[in-house]
């Protein structure tokens, strides 16, 4: 099981360079063929970025949405448990808070693998990052 980071999302939502890519990754996850989870952090997480970059209501809205549409995707709700054990991975792996929740829930899902294209996961030993 793969943890999917706002990233992938955000490109599709706010049309950046690598759209067709996470599209590709993300129709495998909604058909059932990739099993995946996020956490409803990552979540909220793309809704306030799509609003801070100007996107209506109705493309926040749709993007929830769409995520009902996704057979392969879980979505994990972090924990206050999480959040603290986020804020010693802060420390151990100079990640910022976000990033460290992300690994947290991965953590507690028992999964070493993500989709991101964020470098900074690269810094944990037993994290596999890879991108769409």
């Amino acid at each position: 099981m793969q943890l999917i980071d706002a990233n992938i999302f955000l490109e599709i939502a706010l049309k950046q360079k690598r759209v067709e890519n996470c599209k590709a990754y993300l129709k495998k996850v909604r058909d059932g063929e990739i099993s995946a989870i996020t956490t409803s952090f990552i979540v909220d997480t793309v809704c306030i970025l799509m609003d801070n970059a100007g996107c209506d209501p109705a493309e926040i809205r749709t993007f929830n949405l769409s995520l009902l549409r996704y057979k392969g995707l879980s979505i994990y709700d972090l924990t206050v448990e999480d959040r603290i054990a986020a804020t010693e991975h802060m420390k151990q792996f100079r990640l910022d808070f976000d990033d460290a929740t992300a690994y947290a829930a991965m953590t507690a899902m028992g999964t070493s693998e993500i989709v991101s294209m964020d470098k900074h996961f690269d810094k944990i030993p037993d994290v596999k990052r890879a991108e769409p």
